[in-house]
């Protein structure tokens, strides 16, 4: 990915322009059971929680529809929505471009909304800026980050603002929360632990490169990927380095998941899902994709799935979403839908939800 959007546009038209684990998995990923139209491309994961399927997409509009595929409600912001939605008690919580996260009711109706973001940190930081913050809920606060560099910690119940921590760029990487402390990453190249409670800053450990992913926890350990083409280990507690996986000139883009004892991840440019061994740092296994896996990957019952697209492309096309067996790396079914998935699935009775580029919700199994 170290070509510029410059250098990309041109190439696009000298050739004509990834969870948590949940209930029963599909057996064999073969079919489209629904597909709900918007109005534009979504590049966000959805959210499932109670029979509702949660996701925003670039037309700037946020949507609830049942795992039937019928419409619970839209809820309209000023500005794209790349990222998860949360959802605890029955409010909805969701970042937008606009640079305000967003409380609703079950309704769709807004509860509160809180600036995160001045109107000049609400660009791209490149072609490849797919994917915002998500916001994460814990003890009476949302957590989320921001374009303009800093992650916050608000009052679930208020919208009021808590503390603020200051990084050196943009942050899209998610939080993640693991002993007291949360974890992301920044586009500064910095991997960051805080404290839950204070925002104190209780370590941080320097990559070369943009950190889009976000943590994954096993053993002691927090493992993430970054743009400078490497997997990281650390000590969770204290942030000493562990080791470090390298897949040469590609970016880590995807969450990585656990395993058992395995770190499963895809990497975007080399078109593939490595599983490492998640003490020693070593390859176990590689899956190879058609295009690039930007997505990450959702575990549920023995299974991970994920998306895939064209990063070079500008025009959508046709893409696959793959199930494979989450110890061997063998494929146990893909099926194929009308555009590109950046969109990370999410697994709920059964049936895999995502997203794609092409404007539509899936429902496949």
């Amino acid at each position: 990915m170290k070509k510029t959007y410059k250098s990309l546009l041109s190439l696009a038209c000298s050739v004509v322009l990834a969870g948590t684990a949940m209930a029963t998995p599909p057996s064999n990923l073969s079919r489209v059971l629904w597909k709900y139209k918007t109005k534009a491309a979504i590049h966000a994961s959805p959210l499932v929680a109670e029979g509702v399927v949660y996701v925003g997409g670039l037309d700037s509009t946020l949507y609830a529809v049942d795992t039937a595929g019928r419409e619970v409600f839209k809820f309209r912001t000023a500005g794209a929505i790349y990222s998860k939605p949360a959802v605890l008690n029955g409010v909805v919580f969701v970042e937008s471009n606009d640079g305000y996260l967003y409380a609703l009711d079950k309704a769709g109706k807004q509860k509160w909304k809180s600036r995160i973001g001045e109107k000049g940190h609400l660009h791209y930081y490149d072609y490849w800026d797919f994917y915002h913050s998500s916001p994460l809920v814990h003890d009476g606060l949302v957590y989320v980050g921001s374009g303009d560099g800093h992650l916050y910690a608000f009052e679930a119940t208020t919208g009021k603002e808590k503390w603020k921590f200051k990084t050196g760029s943009v942050v899209r990487s998610s939080p993640k929360l693991h002993n007291n402390a949360i974890f992301f990453g920044g586009f500064d190249g910095t991997f960051y632990a805080v404290d839950a409670k204070t925002g104190k800053e209780k370590w941080k450990f320097k990559t070369k490169g943009e950190i889009q992913s976000s943590a994954a926890f096993h053993g002691g350990n927090v493992y993430f990927g970054s743009r400078d083409h490497n997997v990281y280990a650390l000590e969770a507690e204290t942030g000493k380095f562990v080791w470090i996986y390298s897949s040469p000139e590609s970016w880590i883009v995807s969450t990585p998941i656990i395993n058992h004892d395995l770190v499963i991840v895809g990497s975007a440019d080399a078109s593939k899902v490595v599983a490492i061994d998640a003490a020693s740092g070593k390859e176990k296994w590689m899956f190879k994709t058609e295009k690039n896996v930007f997505s990450s990957m959702v575990y549920s019952e023995g299974v991970i799935y994920f998306g895939e697209g064209n990063a070079y492309n500008l025009a959508d096309e046709p893409s696959f979403v793959y199930a494979l067996d989450a110890t061997s790396g063998q494929e146990k079914g893909r099926v194929k839908v009308g555009g590109q998935v950046w969109s990370s699935p999410m697994v709920s009775n059964g049936v895999v939800f995502f997203g794609s580029n092409d404007g539509h919700i899936y429902a496949v199994k």
